[in-house]
């Protein structure tokens, strides 16, 4: 794949596509090396699992992705291109 041609993309939860690396040809990492992905990843999971039904701690998970995003908003408006 010429990554050159690609559109930016932006992906929230790359978790999900991230352990499938044999799959995807490290795909993430060689869009996200080329400017051509932003990608947010969570400082901490909090010892979140996917399974998880306690609301306290999903809530956490929550306001710390919400928080992260607020902080990095510039950043995303500039890879974006959105003034």
């Amino acid at each position: 794949v010429d990554l050159k041609d690609l559109p930016k993309v932006g992906i929230v939860g790359e978790i999900l596509i991230k352990y499938h690396t044999f799959g995807n040809d490290h795909l993430v990492d060689r869009l996200e090396k080329e400017g051509k992905l932003y990608v947010m990843r969570p400082v901490s999971t909090k010892g979140f699992k996917r399974t998880e039904k306690d609301k306290t701690k999903i809530l956490s998970l929550y306001n710390d992705g919400y928080n992260q995003t607020y902080e990095q908003f510039d950043k995303i408006k500039e890879f974006f291109e959105i003034n």
